[in-house]
């Protein structure tokens, strides 16, 4: 994804890339008071992640993809599990050569599930994200790159609200587009 180290003879054609990565996951969720329930919160717990990406490169500084992410955490001590599910529209600025800061967007579905035995399910309308990454080639094609990532889900009229912290590794693959 750092089009700063790729070779001379790379065109300026878009690219498109495939992801994966796994990692550590710290996750904590609450759910405001109402007449039905008092407040309760969950977390830190501590867990993994696993995302999948698909996307394209529209500018040596810029490219639009998909990302899954899928998270889980249970704590046996507390009696504590909480997991969670998105599917974001993520944005890739490189304004340096190998730093990502990725901005995404999309739905986010999941439970929580405490020592009261009081289960609560959250999802959509909204989840946001943010990452930052350096990019690391092994390839022409191959990076390996070390990621930080915040997610926040929440729930406004069920007052549910989710963070999730990610520290992880993406395995990047990058392929001709039809135009390159």
């Amino acid at each position: 994804m750092v089009f700063a180290q790729a070779p001379e003879q790379r065109t300026s054609h878009p690219q498109s890339y495939l992801a994966g990565g796994t990692g550590y996951s710290m996750m904590h969720a609450w759910l405001e008071e109402n007449e039905d329930h008092a407040a309760l919160a969950y977390g830190p717990v501590h867990g993994w992640q696993a995302t999948i990406r698909v996307g394209d490169a529209f500018a040596k500084w810029f490219s639009l993809g998909f990302q899954i992410s899928l998270a889980q955490a249970r704590s046996r001590k507390r009696d504590i599990r909480i997991g969670a599910f998105g599917l974001l529209l993520d944005t890739t600025f490189y304004p340096v050569e190998g730093l990502s800061l990725r901005p995404a967007v999309g739905l986010g579905f999941g439970y929580a599930q405490g020592n009261e035995d009081y289960k609560f399910g959250f999802g959509g309308p909204t989840m946001l994200s943010m990452s930052v990454g350096y990019e690391l080639r092994v390839t022409e094609r191959f990076y390996i790159s070390p990621v930080a990532q915040v997610y926040w889900i929440t729930k406004n009229d069920e007052d549910y609200d989710a963070v999730m912290f990610f520290l992880g590794v993406d395995f990047i693959k990058w392929f001709e587009s039809a135009t390159g």
